[in-house]
């Protein structure tokens, strides 16, 4: 008898016009939009029904530099779930990386701007993810052949592209 594989479902924030992210990747446009009940409801229930967050690289620094800093409804299902980051290259986290310090930065102003202060574990859950290096394919397929609840991908305009060209999204 064959194990189901868990699903992949592709979430990503596009606007009416279909607009995705500035010229430079910027997407700072998602954390100022608010939906309404209806939608933050449904935001949530997808959400928490998710057992990994994946994403690329570029999602993934602008996410942690916000999220951890959040009181919006979603922020808890976002921190606490775990993540797995796509990038072949790594996450630069070394302090004289440019993009560490940029997102050390971000994280600063965040905090004073939202004046939340997260906990170590939220802290954590963000600075330590899973980094998939390896063939993007491969490691969907590896990751929908582990037990558990379905694979919430954060589309970033890149990635989704690539998870596209996979054929692996399910929904």
């Amino acid at each position: 008898m064959a194990t189901a594989q868990r699903k992949l479902v592709l979430k990503m924030s596009v606007s009416l016009d279909g607009f995705v992210a500035g010229p430079e990747g910027e997407a700072d446009w998602i954390f100022r939009s608010s939906g309404g009940a209806d939608s933050t409801g449904w935001l949530l229930d997808t959400l928490r029904g998710a057992d990994v967050h994946i994403m690329g690289s570029r999602s993934y620094r602008d996410m942690a530099a916000f999220w951890p800093f959040s009181e919006m409804p979603i922020a808890a299902p976002m921190n606490d779930i775990p993540k797995v980051i796509f990038s072949r290259t790594g996450l630069g986290w070394a302090q004289e990386n440019p993009v560490s310090r940029s997102l050390a930065e971000a994280r600063v102003r965040n905090a004073e701007r939202l004046g939340v202060v997260p906990t170590a574990a939220v802290l954590e859950s963000w600075a330590e993810p899973t980094v998939a290096r390896g063939d993007l394919a491969e490691e969907i397929r590896r990751l929908k052949a582990q037990p558990g609840g379905y694979i919430l991908a954060h589309g970033g305009a890149r990635f989704a592209r690539s998870l596209v060209a996979s054929g692996l999204i399910d929904e």
